[in-house]
């Protein structure tokens, strides 16, 4: 009896957060492209368009550090497959993350050569471009803050190898990656949708433009 209650508790506090985050729709069209259907909307934004104060860690930051991961860093981040992306990070992508001691709290992957769009259309980017692919907290270490904290740091590396525009992908329906961004002065370049159906019908419309720096 105590588990179906623990059972119940733990996706009544689920949904509760979905809602108070403002993700309940994000999760919806999660739901979706398990049963083969994509109804996507998403922003293409440039980010760190203009400087902005560091975000602060929830907690003792003297605790964390910003690491550039190496083979031994992708063997733990990767278990599964680990061959994919070590053939990236000889070919000179990054690997970028925090630390907690000597724990891995947050890691994100940088796009630096171009990228394969719609599994069709590969965009190559200029000595002056980079992007930034997902991040991935881990589940101890979230509500401290983290993400941006790293997003911040990433800006700064790229930056101090000339890549000065960071372009990024944002779901429309994730709201809390989108006011980080926000705080760390993104702005907004295209607004898309993304329609894929059962893996046969794609498209990808441009639904806006917008004015950007």
């Amino acid at each position: 009896m105590t588990n179906k209650i623990e059972v119940k508790n733990h996706k009544s506090n689920k949904f509760y957060n979905m809602i108070n985050n403002g993700l309940l729709l994000f999760y919806l069209t999660h739901y979706l492209k398990r049963i083969g259907v994509e109804i996507i909307p998403y922003y293409w934004e440039r980010e760190y368009v203009m400087p902005c104060d560091s975000p602060q860690i929830k907690g003792n930051s003297l605790e964390y550090s910003i690491k550039t991961f190496g083979v031994e860093e992708l063997k733990i981040i990767y278990p599964n497959r680990f061959k994919e992306n070590y053939e990236k990070f000889k070919k000179g992508h990054l690997w970028i993350g925090v630390m907690h001691n000597d724990e891995i709290a947050v890691h994100s992957q940088v796009e630096l050569h171009g990228l394969l769009i719609e599994r069709e259309k590969y965009i190559k980017f200029e000595e002056n471009e980079a992007y930034l692919m997902g991040m991935y907290t881990m589940k101890q270490y979230r509500g401290r803050n983290l993400a941006p904290y790293l997003r911040y740091h990433i800006y700064k590396i790229l930056k101090e190898k000339g890549r000065y525009n960071i372009y990024s992908i944002t779901d429309y329906f994730n709201q809390s990656s989108l006011k980080f961004k926000k705080k760390l002065n993104s702005e907004h370049i295209k607004l898309h949708l993304y329609i894929n159906l059962f893996k046969k019908y794609r498209w990808n419309i441009i639904l806006k433009k917008y004015d950007y720096k």
